[in-house]
């Protein structure tokens, strides 16, 4: 069910069948169950993905990108998995409207085109990377985790060392 913005009620007014299953029971419904999309694989289905790029690039548009169609509240982003660099490692999420087209600039990229949200500087690391993504307006967008290496030739990894990789997104309010 969508959620309906509610109506104002005035005094003595009785609502019908059809208003208050719209109003009260499919809002209810909404709240009870937000828009959510989940991926979870494992190193033996997928193999790992890498990257030398020094400019954010979607790991893998495939298997990691959701699309969800919100209602205008914020929405919850997690990457888990096992990242491999022996050099700085930036992860962020990135986002765009249906249709749109993705620019790593700030404004579409929670943690900025620069630094991002999680840098690796050892050679293995576990990562659990929560972020929200704030003020979204209502409508269809498509979230996506997206790296990229410090500088040089170096080249970071994910989903390595048989661990389960799991990227979700869910509209939290």
């Amino acid at each position: 069910m969508a959620w309906t913005t509610p109506r104002t009620w005035t005094a003595l007014m009785q609502p019908g069948a059809t208003a208050f299953n719209t109003e009260i029971r499919d809002n209810l419904n909404a709240l009870k169950n937000p828009p959510f999309a989940h991926t979870a694989f494992s190193d033996t289905a997928v193999a790992p993905y890498a990257t030398t790029s020094t400019t954010y690039a979607a790991i893998n548009t495939a298997t990691l990108s959701h699309q969800i169609t919100t209602f205008g509240g914020a929405v919850m982003v997690a990457l888990q998995g096992v990242v491999t660099a022996n050099a700085a490692f930036f992860l962020d999420f990135t986002w765009s409207a249906s249709g749109g087209s993705y620019n790593s600039a700030v404004g579409s990229a929670i943690g900025g085109a620069s630094t991002g949200l999680h840098v690796v500087a050892g050679a293995l690391d576990l990562i659990n990377l929560h972020a929200w993504i704030q003020n979204l307006a209502s409508g269809t967008y498509t979230i996506r985790p997206v790296w990229k290496m410090g500088a040089g030739t170096t080249t970071g990894t994910l989903q390595s060392s048989g661990r389960v990789v799991t990227f979700w997104v869910r509209e939290m309010s």
